[in-house]
């Protein structure tokens, strides 16, 4: 498994969420992306923005990430995100402040098609082959890496803060 250690200060997202359940993620989570390029990606690649929505997604690159915050305790917030870039904030989007200090980002290959198994292997096996570097329970964020998410050469993958004593 590939990864490294980043420091992160002051990264705000803007993004649109969706409440899942806990043991709904790896089927909602693909549904909701689906939907969200319906109706925001499509239109822009079409040259049609419509709406401040679609024109935030555009200057914001929403998209960029996919954020997994804890919220109750059998439902999770998912964020459709992007790194904000100021300006208006259009009704139905938010903005979020990532945790300042050390992440593990985790750099995945083979396309969406192999995402879920390498996300998977992220917490069944190198989490707790790595107790020395405790993570946040509450928060992770997918990042990917361009549009060709078929491509055996695509790259994304998942950033988790961790505590450091």
């Amino acid at each position: 498994m590939i990864y490294e250690t980043i420091n992160m200060k002051g990264v705000r997202v803007i993004g649109i969420a969706r409440e899942i359940e806990m043991n709904k993620g790896p089927e909602e989570c693909p549904m909701f992306w689906d939907e969200f390029s319906e109706k925001y990606l499509k239109p822009i690649a079409e040259g049609r923005i419509e709406n401040a929505l679609q024109q935030a997604v555009k200057e914001n690159h929403i998209g960029e990430f996919g954020i997994c915050t804890s919220h109750k305790p059998d439902k999770f917030l998912y964020v459709i995100a992007g790194t904000y870039e100021g300006g208006q904030i259009p009704e139905g989007m938010q903005v979020y402040d990532l945790p300042d200090g050390e992440w593990v980002k985790f750099h995945f290959k083979g396309g969406m098609a192999t995402f879920q198994q390498q996300y998977a292997e992220v917490f069944q096996k190198w989490v707790p082959a790595h107790p020395e570097l405790p993570f946040y329970p509450d928060i992770n964020v997918e990042w990917y890496g361009g549009m060709d998410i078929e491509s055996p050469d695509y790259s994304c993958g998942l950033m988790v803060p961790v505590k450091r004593g």
